[in-house]
């Protein structure tokens, strides 16, 4: 799976959406060290801070990365 991130910084190409996450937050100065789970429950807080939106559902990467694509913050490009 190819994405597209919303602020049009790139591309994250992941086989499944624990792996994409882990891209996102090793890609971050302040997450690398975090778990899956507490960097999808820090997400879903900023999220809402900045975007406004729906807060991502964090029970699992399947669904977290399904509503960032239903909210557009993550595009799928291939």
């Amino acid at each position: 799976m190819k994405y597209l991130l919303e602020d049009g910084s790139g591309v994250v190409e992941a086989a499944t959406p624990a792996e994409l996450i882990n891209q996102l937050k090793d890609g971050g100065r302040f997450t690398a060290e975090q778990t899956i789970q507490e960097y999808m429950d820090e997400f879903a807080v900023r999220f809402t801070e900045f975007y406004g939106g729906r807060a991502p559902r964090t029970d699992s990467p399947d669904n977290f990365i399904a509503d960032l694509e239903e909210q557009g913050w993550l595009k799928k490009v291939e």
